[in-house]
């Protein structure tokens, strides 16, 4: 069964984004396991919903981070976060009315392992090195 695990290229060494990214990925990994082994659960909903309020205050959060810090590229960063936002509302869409299918939760591993992961690879750690540089002045 596929995961996708915490990698240490994944840091930003900002420690409430990290700590962040560490528990959404911990809880999609989690939720992607339970959907293939009891794709009956009840506990599937709260779950996914979860997940859903996981990502929605990340982004929150690493928002207000980069306006806090006037991030010159924060329009494009949330652009990108406007995208991921709406793709995992989709994804969530579909799974419920999939009734967590397997088709269903492919499409959430899919995303979770191209575009979050790339956004994380990208455009967190260009912001992270903004950060670090700011911080450092």
């Amino acid at each position: 069964m596929p995961t996708i695990p915490w990698d240490k290229k994944f840091a930003t060494e900002i420690p409430l984004i990290d700590s962040q990214h560490k528990h959404f990925l911990l809880k999609a990994n989690l939720f992607y396991a339970k959907c293939k082994i009891h794709p009956a659960s009840t506990e599937l909903e709260a779950d996914l919903s979860l997940l859903e309020q996981l990502f929605l205050s990340h982004c929150l959060n690493e928002e207000g981070f980069q306006k806090e810090s006037h991030y010159p590229y924060f329009h494009h960063h949330l652009a990108s976060h406007d995208r991921l936002r709406a793709s995992m509302r989709e994804i969530g869409h579909f799974l419920r009315k999939a009734s967590f299918s397997d088709q269903a939760v492919q499409e959430l591993y899919d995303f979770l392992s191209s575009p979050f992961i790339d956004h994380l690879l990208f455009e967190d750690i260009k912001f992270a090195r903004y950060w670090k540089e700011k911080a450092s002045l």
